[in-house]
């Protein structure tokens, strides 16, 4: 076993060897947060809801799935001051540049309920090697920010980092290997 994991074509992945991308279109500008600033990212979960089928005569007993679903990712950014980097302000205006407006109107509304259905985001993960070359990506098919989080809880007791945080929705995710 110890020649299995010390062989050079046997290297496991690392949970801190990935690249995040988040880019936001909004009134024909890209925004997003860079990379580097992308602080966690949940993989892809696939759920597989199913239900044990049992025939009345024969007892005999089935599973059948039902159906699929992805489940929703989260991404969690750095929140840093300079206005050129900042997530807060570039998120806000991103939600801005789709239509909207601390007071709303009809109008805004549906401009905002309607470019958030244009499909204004694109996001990926990739996994890499250790020479940072990408392993694999994983590229979320048409999904939707259901969630922003512009950084919970502030307490005068704690010195940690602030974070924005993102929740998505997808309908598919694809999967390239890269090596």
């Amino acid at each position: 076993m110890a020649k299995f994991w010390s062989a050079a074509a046997v290297e496991p992945k690392r949970s801190w060897r990935w690249v995040g991308y988040v880019n936001l279109r909004s009134a024909g500008n890209e925004l997003g947060p860079q990379p580097f600033l992308v602080k966690s990212f949940t993989k892809p979960k696939i759920s597989l809801p199913s239900d044990k089928m049992v025939n009345n005569f024969t007892s005999e007993a089935q599973i059948v799935t039902k159906h699929y679903n992805w489940e929703n990712t989260v991404v969690e950014i750095f929140d840093v001051q300079n206005k050129e980097l900042n997530a807060s302000h570039g998120l806000y205006r991103w939600i801005t540049g789709l239509g909207y407006e601390p007071t709303q109107t009809i109008e805004k509304l549906s401009d905002l309920f309607t470019n958030l259905q244009d499909n204004s985001v694109d996001l990926t993960i990739a996994q890499l090697d250790a020479s940072g070359d990408q392993i694999e990506t994983w590229d979320f098919l048409e999904p939707a920010i259901i969630g922003i989080d512009f950084g919970g809880m502030l307490a005068y007791d704690q010195d940690a980092m602030t974070t924005v945080t993102l929740e998505f929705m997808c309908t598919a995710v694809k999967y390239s290997n890269k090596k």
